[in-house]
């Protein structure tokens, strides 16, 4: 229990500030957001049990990710890139994949790898995208197809896994661009700037729905859930040793931080661990 000096009430008992995500509340969250001025065209998550609940209710699945709101216009769901790669790394290492009648799974990368465990025995550590980010790579990849010859493997097995490797690195690596100006290499460059061969590696129904004639660039980094996980790091900052602030008090850091009292700058650490500071205006998108 807690007393609201504000409207000076007792509030709770409550253990956390999270509710259930019913599509009720969720329209309700867009509508709000139109009457104010923000035109919401997208919404993320991760893929727990409790937002595929939330996907059968607005008839949304991977083929169709697009459902209406009451004013009939069309938003896009789009799951939460960095949560759909640890699950891919997860699954992986835990069972492995039939993927088109093809056998995948770890057994190459236990001869090729000297595990250690930080590589492949990482149970306490299956939330951190960079290990992820650094197993699934290109260079993986190319040193199963390289060392063939001498991993105690079919040869069959480890190309199908350095090609999934391939394929999984390549699509991280479109739907994580960050910067209007990488050219590092042809999947980091925003989406638009290389349409054809990032097509390859997304599905064009889901990114099709973010093509608009006054963007010129598309940061896909930009539609994931590290903007939530920066604004819940501020919060524990916000409270000095208090890092795990009750209901009502994480209610009143956040009423301070729209006010502006929390005016510097900020670091913005994404999922798989690069950093940078920024301010609140940094758009989404560079036009």
């Amino acid at each position: 229990m807690e007393y609201d000096v504000l409207r000076d009430e007792v509030v709770g008992p409550h253990s956390q500030m999270q509710v259930v995500m019913a599509r009720e509340m969720l329209l309700n969250i867009i509508e709000k957001l139109d009457q104010i001025g923000f035109k919401t065209i997208c919404c993320v998550s991760h893929c727990s049990g409790g937002y595929v609940g939330l996907w059968r209710a607005l008839d949304i699945s991977y083929e169709n990710p697009v459902f209406s709101i009451p004013n009939q216009r069309e938003i896009i769901y789009v799951p939460d890139a960095p949560h759909i790669f640890k699950l891919i790394r997860n699954w992986l290492l835990d069972i492995g994949f039939e993927y088109n009648d093809q056998t995948i799974n770890k057994k190459p990368l236990e001869f090729l790898i000297n595990i250690t465990s930080t590589e492949l025995s990482i149970c306490p550590q299956r939330q951190k995208v960079r290990l992820a980010s650094q197993l699934l790579f290109h260079t993986t990849s190319t040193a199963l197809l390289h060392c063939h010859n001498i991993l105690k493997e079919n040869k069959r097995l480890i190309e199908n896994l350095a090609n999934f490797i391939e394929l999984v690195n390549n699509w991280f690596d479109v739907v994580n661009a960050s910067h209007p100006n990488d050219n590092n290499t042809q999947h980091k460059q925003p989406y638009d700037n290389n349409k054809e061969e990032q097509n390859l590696k997304l599905n064009k129904i889901t990114v099709k729905g973010f093509t608009a004639k006054r963007v010129k660039v598309f940061l896909s980094s930009k539609i994931n859930q590290d903007a939530l996980g920066n604004l819940f790091s501020q919060l524990r900052s916000r409270g000095g040793l208090n890092d795990h602030p009750s209901p009502l008090n994480a209610l009143f850091r956040i009423h301070l931080i729209i006010l502006g009292s929390f005016s510097d700058k900020i670091s913005v650490i994404t999922d798989i661990g690069a950093s940078q500071s920024e301010c609140f205006e940094q758009n989404m998108c560079c036009k």
